[in-house]
């Protein structure tokens, strides 16, 4: 591994049933090789979404992480929505995906990012990132604001299952299936800071269960768009 990443982005209304099903195949493996507990099915499906793309980091011509993008417009502002990110075991920790963030923000540039997660690993780094570009919402300390609640419920229905009954913590509550649930590792998050203690409160020791899904929304600031607009013109 030389840690020295290429990435693909490919345009899904660009390719046709057959190529559509090629790179759901290989989205699949690298699931897989990641133990992510997701199916064929759900794969498929999000690949024929509108306005979707996906990302591939490639290290050798091998496919090592895959990111499989949906833009939205809600309210005349982009939004950017993950529904896959899968990375192989074998180079966790190697980088590939702080750069493969940087890659997504720096060729979609929203306003919005939105993910769903039930592990607290995941909206940990999710929060980390928000430090660098934004803010997080919901935080777990303050109300979520109205403005973001109503970019929630407008949501589509493969992210926001309830529409405009989404609660106000803005959890699904048993949104994953039985099967994804029992495989899906909650990783609990070393530490004594108190972002952490409130990430594994709030994701292993409440009212919050295996089956349930956490949406988070992180407000892009305006500097940040900025730079990546430049970062995207002169590279």
């Amino acid at each position: 591994m030389n840690n020295k990443f290429v990435f693909e982005f490919i345009n899904l209304i660009e390719k046709d049933s057959n190529e559509k099903a090629h790179l759901s195949e290989i989205c699949y493996d690298t699931a897989i090789k990641s133990n992510l507990p997701i199916s064929k099915e759900y794969i498929d499906n999000h690949i024929n979404l509108d306005n979707s793309k996906i990302l591939f980091a490639k290290d050798k011509n091998n496919v090592i992480a895959v990111y499989l993008i949906h833009l939205l417009n809600i309210n005349s502002k982009k939004l950017l929505f993950i529904s896959l990110a899968s990375v192989d075991n074998n180079i966790h920790g190697s980088g590939v995906s702080r750069k493969a963030s940087e890659a997504i923000l720096k060729n979609t540039i929203p306003d919005y990012f939105v993910g769903r997660t039930g592990n607290p690993l995941a909206y940990y780094a999710s929060a980390k990132i928000a430090d660098k570009i934004g803010v997080i919402y919901p935080d777990f300390t303050s109300p979520v604001p109205k403005e973001i609640m109503n970019i929630a419920k407008q949501l589509p229905s493969f992210i926001n299952r309830d529409g405009v009954h989404i609660n106000n913590d803005l959890i699904l509550k048993d949104f994953y299936d039985p099967d994804f649930a029992e495989g899906y590792l909650k990783q609990k998050l070393n530490g004594e800071d108190k972002r952490t203690k409130l990430i594994n409160e709030k994701f292993l020791n409440s009212s919050f269960e295996k089956r349930d899904a956490q949406i988070l929304i992180i407000k892009l600031k305006t500097h940040i768009k900025l730079i990546m607009k430049l970062l995207k013109f002169f590279t």
